[in-house]
């Protein structure tokens, strides 16, 4: 199927988009040290490129089964969170952090057209 959005219209709309980014967070992703006793030591680090322009809105009426953490079921909240249209930075397995709150990146948007804006949905960790 051909692009029906000629280039100078796309880009128009990625600068449009890029001003309703209003805030900034950073991507991080984990290393593992080996502490010599069979167990590793983690540490989060901002991936290169991952302080971002972003916009984090809140997914209301979405159902997920709520995750466990320490063995029991915890408070899951859904966000989305949008970052432009060429950020690199946005893989599963990696967090989000913005404001004073950590999110995990649980999915992954790419399946649109015209990439206006890179998206992805949150959970945050509380």
């Amino acid at each position: 199927m051909a692009n029906l959005i000629r280039t100078n219209d796309l880009t128009y709309m990625r600068a449009y988009a890029a001003q309703m980014l209003p805030d900034t967070c950073t991507v991080q992703e984990e290393t593992r040290t080996p502490n010599g006793a069979g167990k590793w030591t983690s540490a989060w680090n901002t991936v290169t490129g991952g302080t971002l322009a972003c916009r984090l809105d809140v997914l209301r009426g979405r159902v997920i089964q709520p995750p466990t953490v320490g063995g029991r079921e915890a408070l899951a909240a859904q966000f989305l969170l949008s970052v432009p249209w060429n950020t690199t930075a946005l893989q599963l397995n990696r967090r989000v952090v913005h404001g004073a709150f950590t999110y995990e990146i649980t999915q992954l948007i790419d399946d649109h057209s015209d990439a206006v804006v890179k998206q992805a949905v949150l959970t945050r960790i509380d």
